[in-house]
C-alpha cells in the first residue's frame, strides 16, 4: 500500500465534489483488522437545500449516514473500537 497521510475527520464536501461527487477512501479503525476501502457521495438534502457528504460503505459494509453522524465524529459512541481514521482519496476500486 502506498504512503497516505492519515487524518481522524471524515473527506470534506470540498474533497468530494473535486473528486467528481463520489470517492473512495483507505479507512482503518473501528473493529477493523487492516485498512479497508471507504466509499462516499455527494448527496443533497431538499428543505432545507444543503450538500453533504454521506459515507455509503465502509469496509464492503452498506452505512449510508452523514460524515456527521456520531458515528464518524463522537469516538466515545464506540467504546472498545478504535476511532476511524481516513486516507485518500484513491482510483476507485476495481469489481471482480
Amino acid at each position: 500500500m502506498p504512503s497516505f497521510v492519515w487524518r481522524p475527520k471524515p473527506p470534506t464536501l470540498e474533497e468530494v465534489v473535486a473528486a467528481g461527487g463520489v470517492a473512495h477512501y483507505w479507512a482503518r479503525g473501528w473493529n477493523f483488522n487492516r485498512p479497508v476501502i471507504a466509499e462516499v457521495s455527494v448527496s443533497t438534502r431538499v428543505d432545507p437545500l444543503e450538500n453533504f457528504v454521506t459515507v455509503v460503505s465502509v469496509g464492503g459494509k452498506e452505512v449510508l449516514e452523514p460524515t456527521t453522524s456520531p458515528r464518524f465524529t463522537n469516538h466515545e459512541m464506540l467504546p472498545g473500537w478504535a476511532p476511524l481514521e481516513w486516507a485518500g482519496p484513491i482510483p476507485t476500486p476495481e469489481s471482480n
